[in-house]
């Protein structure tokens, strides 16, 4: 029995908790310091409002035990839509391998504190949480292998795509994040273990495997194009893309083409229903003059030649215009929605963090409530106790004391039965000696008297 017991294996410690991180789609803002010492942030607009900042989306993994992490960003906007595609949503991702981290901190500040930026605050939510990387080398910022061109749709996506060129040449970044996101604990586990160049890339999670595993690119300024003319480059730094020669280059067209109607064709593709004005030299309205002869029936094909033109080419610039028109506006009602989503969302971080108050300050007067409603069931207990042991201790007493008594009384009873039975015994031998001592007398007188 004792050697099955040696046996048996002895009880495991309890497992310690995990350090552990997987989290993704945590909406984030990203900040540099120029070297004026301003700050910069990963925006459409520099110096912008509010609504130019670009939330990415951060992937954070942190493997204890393998001692790798991944630091990964994403951001998404229009490009120039493609003939095949009536949306073009381009994905751009910035990665900071861990090699390259020398050092990386965290600092959490409170709602109206001096550290936070009252643009993140206002964006993000009023308590947040900054991880600052101090690194060897810029992140890579990494974009779609196709098109060849990158082209933005608007000046936006054109601010973005330079604020991504100056990203991927810092080695200061901060990433602000909302505090309710992680685990406070486990980030400074992290930038404990990432500091001096500590972990080591994840890599089933490279580059490699985005964009369906076709590849990627490092973004770079020479394969952007802007939507700028006249070859410029625009507020954004951006080179611009050649465009058309305007129509001042192009030189005076064909001659003026009568009858020609500036009305738009309807949304169904018919021709407007007003009949064309004619003008006095129109060809088609009179007849030549005598004077013209055989010179100006030869030009009549020409002309009806140049109308047809005309008319062609104001069609496809109508249509262009339509397109235009209709794209400005998608690009406006695209930015509103993302204004108002950006507003959506700060309105529901600041009620998110007042419910959390609410119910920590509900927690707190539960914990208060329930304190005392145990410290009052304690004291009463306690008293019904004491009660209980004062009449216990009471009847014991009672008890001792019938029992004592009793026992006295038998005592005293069986002390007086032996007193008697002693007393009778000891008149008994007091007798007998007394006979004794009586005969011995007279035996003696005797002797006495007979001598």
């Amino acid at each position: 029995m004792a050697s099955t017991t040696a046996s048996e294996p002895s009880p495991s410690p309890p497992a310690q908790p995990s350090n552990d991180i997987d989290v993704a789609g945590i909406s984030t803002l990203v900040s540099w310091n120029l070297a004026d010492g301003t700050t910069e942030f990963l925006q459409s607009m520099p110096g912008g409002t509010s609504s130019s900042l670009c939330r990415s989306k951060l992937h954070l993994i942190y493997e204890s035990e393998s001692r790798s992490a991944l630091f990964k960003l994403q951001l998404s906007f229009l490009l120039k839509p493609q003939r095949h595609k009536s949306k073009n949503t381009a994905q751009f991702f910035i990665f900071i391998p861990p090699e390259n981290i020398a050092t990386l901190s965290l600092s959490l500040s409170a709602a109206g504190g001096q550290e936070t930026p009252e643009v993140v605050r206002q964006v993000l939510s009023p308590d947040t949480i900054c991880l600052r990387f101090s690194l060897n080398a810029p992140p890579t910022v990494v974009a779609p292998p196709a098109p060849d061109r990158i082209m933005p749709k608007n000046e936006r996506g054109a601010g973005v795509l330079a604020s991504l060129l100056d990203l991927g040449r810092q080695t200061n970044i901060a990433i602000y994040l909302p505090h309710r996101a992680l685990d406070q604990a486990r980030l400074r586990t992290l930038c404990t273990a990432a500091s001096g160049f500590g972990l080591a890339s994840i890599a089933h999670h490279g580059s490699a495997t985005l964009y369906g595993g076709k590849g990627d690119r490092i973004l770079e300024a020479s394969i952007i194009d802007s939507p700028f003319e006249n070859g410029a480059s625009d507020a954004t730094g951006l080179p611009a893309v050649d465009c058309p020669p305007s129509y001042d280059q192009l030189g005076p067209g064909p001659p003026p083409a009568v009858g020609i109607s500036l009305e738009k064709e309807s949304s169904a593709g018919q021709p407007s229903r007003k009949r064309p004005r004619r003008s006095s030299f129109d060809p088609a309205s009179s007849p030549p003059s005598p004077s013209c002869g055989e010179e100006g029936m030869a030009k009549k094909p020409k002309y009806d030649q140049a109308l047809r033109e005309t008319h062609q080419r104001m069609g496809t610039m109508e249509k262009n215009i339509e397109i235009v028109e209709q794209a400005e506006q998608a690009a406006q009602m695209e930015q509103r929605i993302e204004q108002a989503e950006q507003r959506l969302t700060a309105r529901l971080d600041r009620r998110l963090d007042l419910f959390e108050q609410l119910v920590k300050d509900q927690i707190q007067e539960h914990k208060r409530s329930i304190t005392e409603m145990v410290e009052q069931r304690m004291e009463a207990h306690e008293e019904q106790t004491q009660t209980d042991l004062d009449q216990l201790r009471r009847e014991v007493e009672s008890d001792v004391e019938e029992q004592l008594i009793g026992k006295k009384a038998e005592l005293h009873e069986q002390f007086r039965d032996e007193r008697e039975e002693l007393q009778a015994s000891l008149e008994e031998r007091f007798a007998d000696l007394e006979e004794s001592i009586t005969e011995r007398f007279s035996s003696a007188r005797a002797v006495l008297e007979f001598d």
